[in-house]
């Protein structure tokens, strides 16, 4: 019987600790290095975003018009990869947690207040805290990329502006800064279905907002 009693006892710790894992663990390891991949991207958009700035102040020659073309290609190439390997993952990741958040909204309503255990209540506000801060450290992560390219594209703008005023000597760099400024960069998206900006942070916590006082008019 000790036997068995410890059996069910390892297997019990076992079911528990896989639970906690793939339950909160798992989402918030996710998340960091999904974010990070983002924010090392977005370091990289911010070091290009310094060199066009500084040639902004310094005047663009052949050269640095050609190592600067170079770089911004690299950085396409790099949104492209970025955008196609973390995409699929970042959308399943937000409808993880948005889920867990509806169901602890769900789990209120239906479950009444006098059956609510204190082990329900902290796993509740677990819930409630981890999801809404993995999709908003996520998203805020993704939005340093864009963010950096709209400041890139506008300090081109700016240079293009300058060598327009002698376009007879600048035609070939006003070509590729045009070029550059052209160029369409992929947003970065959940899977397509939302660009990761933190105008979705508001969106969804509204939507959140709006479900919760729904519920709790009808638990009313």
């Amino acid at each position: 019987m000790e036997g068995n009693d410890f059996t069910s006892f390892i297997i019990r710790s076992f079911l528990i600790v896989m639970t906690f894992l793939i339950q909160y663990t798992l989402p918030i390891v996710i998340a960091v290095l999904v974010g990070a991949v983002y924010y090392s991207t977005g370091k990289l958009f911010s070091n290009v975003l310094e060199k066009v700035k500084n040639q902004k102040n310094l005047g663009l020659h052949d050269e640095s018009i050609s190592d600067l073309l170079q770089r911004y290609n690299l950085l396409y190439q790099l949104a492209h990869d970025v955008e196609k390997a973390l995409s699929s993952t970042s959308f399943l990741l937000m409808c993880w947690q948005w889920l867990n958040i509806y169901l602890v909204l769900v789990t209120f309503f239906k479950i009444d207040n006098n059956s609510f255990s204190t082990a329900l209540y902290w796993e509740n506000i677990v819930r409630l805290t981890f999801g809404p801060l993995i999709v908003t450290g996520v998203i805020i992560c993704a939005s340093i990329i864009p963010s950096h390219l709209c400041e890139i594209k506008k300090c081109l703008q700016l240079i293009l502006n300058s060598l327009m005023k002698n376009i007879r000597e600048n035609n070939g760099t006003v070509q590729l800064v045009s070029s550059m400024i052209n160029t369409e960069f992929p947003q970065m998206t959940a899977c397509g279905v939302a660009e990761l900006k933190p105008v979705l942070i508001l969106t969804s916590l509204g939507s959140l907002l709006t479900y919760g006082l729904l519920v709790i008019n009808i638990k009313m």
